[in-house]
């Protein structure tokens, strides 16, 4: 059976997945803050994401590892402000911080910037999305319904990105593993039409 190291095409799957599971959450949240359809958000959610932020994390330090450096800082940089928000969301304390606000959206807009200019133009939209929904969330008072709507958006970003290079990726290894053959020979050295035969015996 065909073998190969297939994390190199995962982690950024993966942390795309995160990103949109956990933009999802938070969206709810903050939404659920200003809307109150549901009681249940401020005692499941908080802890969810706190689990799902540690996750993202790993998945972020694992990107950089690979070279997928603005993926990783990307993850991880969303993965910790999911410690964050939820208890600005819960206690109502939006806004009042305008300056870590404007940190927030600078860091977020250099990441955007690289990913821009490493050709990751579905990264760079979400990275300048979140950047100014944290702003508002954290820096501007009475601004968590705008934060949350941003937040959902680039939440259905991340998961449109996700699913779409899922399956790119399952084409590729499926096409790639469908060129060589269960022997281990190469194309050139190996017959595989109906049994594996090595031209080279040795």
């Amino acid at each position: 059976m065909f073998e190969d190291d297939r994390s190199d095409f995962g982690v950024p799957v993966a942390g795309f997945f995160i990103m949109g599971f956990a933009g999802l959450l938070l969206a709810l949240l903050l939404l659920n803050a200003e809307f109150e359809f549901t009681t249940g958000a401020y005692n499941s959610i908080p802890l969810l994401m706190m689990i799902v932020g540690v996750i993202g994390i790993v998945v972020g330090a694992a990107a950089v590892r690979k070279a997928y450096l603005v993926e990783g800082f990307s993850f991880g940089m969303f993965s910790l402000f999911l410690f964050l928000i939820p208890d600005i969301a819960v206690s109502g304390a939006t806004g009042g911080h305008l300056l870590l606000g404007i940190i927030v959206l600078l860091a977020f807009l250099f990441i955007a910037f690289l990913s821009y200019s490493g050709g990751v133009l579905d990264l760079a939209i979400v990275d300048v999305i979140l950047g100014i929904a944290f702003l508002l969330i954290v820096g501007v008072e009475g601004m968590a319904l705008a934060g949350g709507i941003l937040v959902l958006i680039a939440a259905v970003i991340c998961i449109y990105v996700c699913l779409s290079d899922w399956l790119f990726v399952q084409d590729i290894m499926r096409e790639y593993e469908a060129a060589v053959c269960e022997c281990g020979c190469g194309d050139e050295d190996c017959d595989c039409e109906d049994e594996c035969h090595c031209h080279d015996k040795e």
